[in-house]
Formats: C-alpha cells, sequence, structure tokens
C-alpha cells in the first residue's frame, strides 16, 4: 500500500538523514497517520488473542479478566470486559513511525482492559484518554454519549468522565 511504502522511505531516510527536514517529515506523518479511519464492526476484540488477554492483565497487575481499567472491578455475571488495542491491530505498516515494531502490536502496553462499551466508543473516536500531567483520563468527544448506560453497569458514560485510567505507576501502556 501507498502508507507502507511510505513508511519504509521514512525509515530509510531516517537511518541515513536526523536533519530538520526529517524531523518536520516525521511531525507530519504522525499528524496524518490516524488508523481508526479504517476500522470496521467486524474488528472489535470478539476474536481477540487468549494470550494477548492474558499479557495485559498481568502486565497492569488486574485482579481478574473481568476488570476494567476505567470502572474497576465489574459484575462477571453481567459486564463483558475487552481487549481494547491502542493502537489498532489492523494498522501494523504505520507503527514504526512511532518507534514501534509491528510485532509491539500485541504488546500488553498496546492493550487495555475496557468494558466493551468504553472499548468501542474508544475505536469509534467517541472517547480518548488525556494526559492532565501524570496520569491518563476519560475524555468523552461525543457529547451524545453522556447519557448512555454502560451495558450490565449502573453508570453512564458522563460518569466516568475524567475518571483516571487505573494501572500501576510504573506499567503505563504506550502513549
Amino acid at each position: 500500500t501507498e502508507r507502507g511504502a511510505l513508511a519504509a522511505d521514512y525509515r530509510r531516510s531516517r537511518a541515513v538523514d536526523s536533519s530538520e527536514t526529517n524531523q518536520l517529515l516525521q511531525r507530519f506523518l504522525l499528524s496524518h497517520a490516524d488508523p481508526y479511519v479504517a476500522i470496521s464492526e467486524s474488528h472489535f476484540s470478539k476474536d481477540d488473542s487468549e494470550t494477548v488477554k492474558t499479557a495485559s492483565i498481568a502486565y497492569y497487575e488486574l485482579a481478574s479478566e473481568k476488570y476494567c481499567q476505567v470502572l474497576g472491578a465489574v459484575d462477571p455475571n453481567h459486564v463483558s470486559v475487552v481487549n481494547a488495542h491502542i493502537w489498532p491491530r489492523h494498522a501494523t505498516t504505520d507503527l514504526p513511525l512511532f518507534d514501534l515494531e509491528p510485532s509491539d502490536i500485541h504488546n500488553a502496553r498496546n492493550v487495555l482492559r475496557l468494558q466493551k462499551d468504553i472499548e468501542r466508543a474508544f475505536d469509534e473516536r467517541k472517547l480518548t484518554f488525556i494526559s492532565d500531567g501524570s496520569k491518563l483520563r476519560v475524555r468523552i468527544l461525543c457529547q451524545e454519549l453522556n447519557s448512555e448506560m454502560l451495558t450490565g453497569t449502573a453508570v453512564c458514560f458522563q460518569d466516568i468522565e475524567g475518571r483516571e485510567l487505573l494501572h500501576p505507576e510504573s506499567k503505563e501502556p504506550f502513549r
């Protein structure tokens, strides 16, 4: 693909030249690398690897597979917690732009454990995580979500606005 060729050319030029022009090129490429444009309904985490799930639970020292990094412990009978890839798994071509390798797509630092409605909103760019300087916090980008209830909970999206992403201080996700 054109994006793949562009990323490969960038990697080659970076190995040879670290000039200001190259730095500007990197900033341009990063600003235009939006892997979420190509996400389809069929990609969602229903078929995600057990290995990736186990690795992310261990990395973030979560109490169980039914622990959401926004909500905390949830009712295992009513709430689905899934893997949310920070950088989508279909977009490995652009990872070198961020000094990552395609194999990092399933790195535990590239995966968050989120209640399925939060994960879907994240993938649809209706919700994101922003840094307040020391912590990552939920930011609702689509105000129409605010009154929607999170499946299996008594919590609305507006209730999670500003909540901290839960993880050990020494075990941050990729940014």
